[in-house]
């Protein structure tokens, strides 16, 4: 697999006190616009750098994930929806071929790879895995309860008290 050379610019990004000067590919820009709001990144300058990627938009969607999502994997897909969109606009190759469901029989087309079927598979995976009912949690011990102390009965009292005044 061959490496992609792509122009890069220098974007500012506004946050609330700073503003962080940041390198990145052009394709790039519309995330960091989803991330942190249309208004807070500028271009300063176009055809800054340089950046050696693999010709693979497979490999780029991973490298774009690994950089810029969240636990929710949600920043990259905003913008790049499919494997195809990312091929297009930054101009890489893709392992698999969306025509090739029509120019093979049915029975050729279920090897084709595509990443979007997996990812698909997966969540329905997690999904079911969470909905899956849960076993019962063990029964707790319970500890036999205590003997009952002894009741302790006062003598009845006779007499009369000592040390008392009575009336004689």
């Amino acid at each position: 697999m061959s490496d992609k050379t792509l122009i890069t610019v220098l974007v500012t990004v506004k946050k609330k006190t700073s503003q962080v000067a940041v390198e990145c590919a052009e394709h790039e820009v519309p995330i960091l616009k989803f991330i942190h709001g249309p208004d807070a990144i500028e271009i300063k300058e176009r055809d800054y750098g340089t950046l050696e990627i693999p010709d693979s938009a497979e490999a780029e969607l991973a490298r774009l994930v690994a950089k810029y999502d969240d636990k929710q994997n949600r920043n990259v897909a905003a913008v790049f929806s499919d494997l195809d969109r990312l091929a297009q606009h930054v101009g890489l190759n893709t392992t698999y071929d969306p025509l090739a469901l029509e120019q093979t029989g049915p029975e050729q087309s279920s090897q084709i790879d595509t990443t979007k079927a997996k990812r698909k598979q997966a969540a329905k995976d997690a999904q079911a895995k969470k909905n899956a009912p849960k076993a019962p949690a063990p029964a707790a011990r319970v500890a036999p309860p205590a003997a009952a102390p002894a009741k302790v009965v006062a003598p009845a009292p006779t007499g009369t008290r000592q040390g008392s005044t009575a009336a004689k």
